[in-house]
């Protein structure tokens, strides 16, 4: 009964050549003493855990290959099974710490959001800082319920610790957002990532129809990015293409839409207000007719949205390259002026202190004092005005259907 039932799985997925059964030795982890303390007994499930995931990776990348090159519905569902039950293992990893965190009685920190800078540039070395390191990710993953990786200066994936500190974060349970434009990664690495945090949202920056990307985008392969991006939703993962639209690109606003919806992504379409030349800058200008009206107002995003109190959730700190914790990305580049020299004060280096003490902290409480009483510095004041955020509109497709259009 047994070998009927694979002849009729091997003609479903196109298998002709009979394969044969190698009896394989078993790897078996060595057991601790039982008189050992918890600790080697955590370690001892948890690597269990990480060997039967990583079996799971190899079972995944086989069966997604081949869904891929016979495109046959059984195929895909036999790749969604084995995903899920990979998932199902990580998820007893993320139960297993979670024990482990009440056992060593680790406080659990409230939700709060950062904007974190986690990339060596892809473009050029001339970039100051480095890598976050694992520790560091431990600290931010400790204190944050939620992080996004993002890519102002390169990209998150050249972090050689990236997917174990997805990994990390997934047994931690804490949301992730990575921004992805560097397509120098190969297939194998995006399936790793994928499954490493199943519930991580990917969006990835390809400007135009996947042939036309690279005229904005230097050095990208936006072929390759977008089967990555592709793989990712089949593996059921939240995903977003983030479309720029420019003069070389916009004709093809359309065709984007339709493919966003074969393919089961969120297109986030991107009406910049930037002067890029002739070459770049679109006909279409909607971030011209959107722009608002009457009394401009200043509304800072590093304060609370609903509050005056700056303390909440609602505020979002940038990591930049060099581990230094500042209110937002947009004074990255000039911790130089006299407004914001104190912000580079090595205090507030992850380096140096942990979040939590940087966060609380007399240099970035002062600065938000600031702000809350009115002495708003004049780059401020620029960036987060509402002339400014009625310089830029997004729209947003889903199922290529328009559901959201923003400032």
């Amino acid at each position: 009964m047994a070998d009927k039932v694979d002849k009729i799985i091997d003609k479903t997925l196109g298998v002709v050549d009979e394969v044969k059964k190698e009896n394989k030795k078993s790897i078996t982890i060595p057991r601790p003493n039982e008189n050992e303390d918890i600790d080697s007994d955590y370690k001892y499930q948890r690597e269990n855990f990480y060997n039967l995931i990583e079996r799971g990776q190899d079972a995944v990348e086989g069966i997604l290959e081949l869904a891929q090159e016979s495109e046959h519905p059984r195929a895909y569902e036999v790749a969604g099974n084995l995903i899920r039950q990979v998932a199902d293992v990580t998820e007893k990893l993320v139960d297993l710490q979670t024990k482990m965190k009440k056992l060593k009685e680790v406080p659990n920190k409230g939700p709060n959001n950062v904007t974190n800078a986690l990339f060596v540039d892809y473009k050029t070395n001339d970039i100051p800082g480095g890598d976050l390191s694992l520790e560091q990710w431990e600290d931010l993953t400790d204190y944050f319920s939620s992080l996004t990786l993002n890519g102002t200066f390169g990209d998150p994936i050249f972090n050689p610790n990236f997917i174990e500190m997805l990994r990390i974060a997934y047994m931690k349970d804490v949301d992730v957002s990575i921004s992805n434009a560097a397509s120098q990664k190969p297939k194998q690495f995006y399936i790793d990532a994928f499954l490493a945090h199943p519930k991580a949202h990917w969006r990835f920056g390809i400007d135009g129809l996947p042939y036309q990307s690279f005229a904005h985008r230097i050095n990208q392969d936006g072929e390759h990015l977008f089967e990555m991006m592709k793989t990712a939703s089949q593996m059921g993962l939240d995903v977003s293409w983030q479309y720029i639209v420019f003069s070389y690109n916009e004709d093809k606003i359309s065709e984007a839409i339709k493919i966003s919806k074969e393919i089961g992504v969120t297109l986030e379409l991107n009406y910049s207000g930037r002067d890029n030349g002739e070459f770049l800058t679109p006909i279409t200008k909607k971030h011209q007719e959107t722009m608002i009206e009457g009394k401009e107002e200043f509304r800072p995003k590093c304060l609370s949205k609903t509050s005056d109190k700056y303390l909440t959730q609602e505020r979002m700190p940038f990591v930049t390259t060099s581990q230094q914790v500042i209110p937002c990305c947009w004074i990255d580049e000039k911790l130089d002026w006299d407004e914001y020299k104190e912000l580079n004060n090595k205090e507030n280096n992850l380096n140096n202190n942990k979040i939590e003490d940087i966060l609380n902290g007399e240099i970035l409480t002062k600065f938000y004092d600031k702000i809350t009483n009115g002495d708003i510095p004049e780059h401020c004041r620029k960036k987060c005005s509402t002339k400014v955020k009625g310089s830029r509109v997004k729209e947003i497709y889903v199922n290529g259907e328009l559901i959201h259009d923003r400032l």
